[in-house]
């Protein structure tokens, strides 16, 4: 079931405490920024985070 949230600010605070559990010391504005590539998509962030958090990819890639 995908849930879309509504309320930008909550999406912020779920997206931050998603980057703090992969261990990544990111910025607001680097939140922003891969929030904003993949459209606020869920499964993309988490996906992105993982890959990220792996080395595998950067998020100016």
């Amino acid at each position: 079931m995908l849930i879309t949230l509504a309320n930008s600010q909550s999406n912020q605070r779920q997206v931050t405490n998603l980057v703090n559990r992969h261990r990544l010391n990111w910025s607001n504005q680097e939140i922003c920024d891969l929030r904003e590539m993949v459209g606020g998509h869920p499964y993309l962030v988490r996906v992105a985070l993982y890959q990220v958090a792996k080395g595998r990819i950067t998020l100016s890639r």
